[in-house]
């Protein structure tokens, strides 16, 4: 039964966060704290996910691909 529990909240706290454009944690618990938002419930919110929106938007550049072969050619000086 917790198991389920903090499943739901789990869901919860994600559809909270994607409906507020994927705003921090924190702010979303500060809004919580102060009930400046009709329906969002005044637990603790926590991170416990990886939001794949939020690591694309804090990636800055694409990654490099590995490389499978070296080249040992010499270059003529």
């Amino acid at each position: 039964m917790a198991v389920v529990k903090s499943t739901m909240w789990l869901l919860q706290s994600t559809k909270w966060h994607r409906r507020m454009t994927h705003v921090n944690f924190k702010n979303i618990n500060k809004l919580a704290k102060h009930g400046l938002v009709n329906g969002l419930p005044s637990k603790l919110f926590t991170n416990e996910h990886n939001c794949v929106a939020c690591n694309k938007g804090k990636q800055h550049k694409a990654s490099y691909k590995a490389i499978t072969a070296v080249s040992t050619t010499v270059l003529p000086a």
